[in-house]
């Protein structure tokens, strides 16, 4: 059996009907690659404002009914009950419970957010019901991994997995929500927000499938229509900047992995720091490298934080020390410094110093 997972959905009325669309396209999705079950893993609807006639209209269409659905409140909705909602093929699971879905034999431990406690408390009271790696978890709340990537959106720690979680009570895979960024462990996935709420939430949004009988974890691309970039470059005073700044700007683009079809919904925010001996023909090459976007909210590029340098001797230093940090194994880890973020420390020693 197949069972799709998403969450954060975060609901909002008519205030914001994209949300509900980038859910319903996950329902369409689903449907036709044979899942039966859509779990949403925590804050399917915003806490500032529930409609919930919207959402039980989409459960109830026809095209929907091969689909049974199955919610647990996370921190922004962690009061509604299974009695707020009347279709037939929904289920909100509002207490820890412990159930099999299919014939395979698999355990889901469906976890609700609770504040103030961690999750590995709500894990051991089944304990001696779940066999090493033959149950999936699902919750809401936060994993030490990819908490190395801060949510701005929701600052703090909600309802902690841990390690030692994982370790002690051996889930075959845990399936959060929470964290808006997607993530994947080698046991833990969240799925992230189906719809960008806001400009730290980048790239293609997503959903994933699980295939019980292989336990694989397949990733699939919600249909959005705005895809969030938010790009900083940093700027060395090379001998040649122009290409260099466009050498970096191709890489950039090319990891978007996006479609000409996907060019009219991008909108990206663009930054500049470092050093730079022409500032205008930085700005000139950013407006030429993405005429073909819009920009994020209309701004331009904010080329605030870029210096003006003409020290030959100090820029000799930089254009070493770039190729120097290049040449080194930097951990690509979430959460650890990048590349960008060493260099412009590395220029900060020599030009400030």
């Amino acid at each position: 059996m197949k069972i799709a997972f998403t969450a954060d959905v975060h609901l909002a009325g008519s205030e914001h009907p994209d949300r509900l669309a980038a859910l319903e396209d996950i329902l369409v999705q689903a449907s036709e690659r044979g899942a039966e079950k859509v779990v949403v893993a925590g804050d399917l609807f915003d806490a500032s404002r529930r409609v919930y006639s919207d959402f039980e209209a989409l459960c109830d269409q026809p095209r929907f009914e091969c689909l049974e659905i199955y919610v647990i409140p996370g921190n922004h909705d962690w009061d509604i009950t299974p009695e707020d909602f009347t279709p037939a093929r929904l289920r909100v699971i509002a207490e820890p419970q412990l159930m099999q879905l299919d014939d395979t034999g698999l355990d889901f431990l469906f976890v609700p957010y609770v504040q103030d406690r961690a999750m590995g408390e709500e894990i051991a009271p089944f304990a001696n019901k779940l066999s090493a790696n033959r149950w999936i978890l699902i919750g809401h709340g936060d994993w030490g991994e990819a908490l190395r990537s801060p949510n701005p959106y929701e600052p703090g720690t909600y309802m902690p997995l841990t390690r030692l979680d994982i370790e002690t009570y051996q889930p075959a895979i845990a399936f959060l929500g929470h964290i808006h960024k997607p993530f994947d462990g080698q046991k833990v996935h969240y799925p992230g927000s189906p719809y960008p709420l806001n400009i730290s939430e980048v790239g293609h949004r997503r959903f994933l499938i699980l295939d019980t009988h292989t336990l694989a974890v397949e990733s699939s691309t919600v249909n959005t229509d705005v895809i969030y970039f938010d790009e900083r470059f940093v700027v060395v005073p090379v001998q040649d900047e122009v290409v260099y700044l466009r050498d970096k700007i191709s890489e950039r683009l090319a990891g978007w992995n996006i479609t000409d079809d996907d060019k009219q919904k991008v909108q990206v925010r663009l930054r500049v720091t470092g050093y730079s001996s022409d500032r205008s023909r930085v700005a000139r090459v950013l407006e030429e490298a993405f005429s073909s976007f819009h920009l994020y909210r209309g701004e331009g590029a904010d080329l605030s934080d870029l210096r003006v340098s003409r020290d030959v001797g100090r820029e000799s230093i930089a254009e070493r020390t770039g190729v120097k940090i290049g040449d080194l194994d930097w951990p690509a880890r979430p959460g650890e410094p990048t590349y960008d973020d060493i260099l412009l420390e590395a220029l900060r020693l020599i030009y400030e110093t």
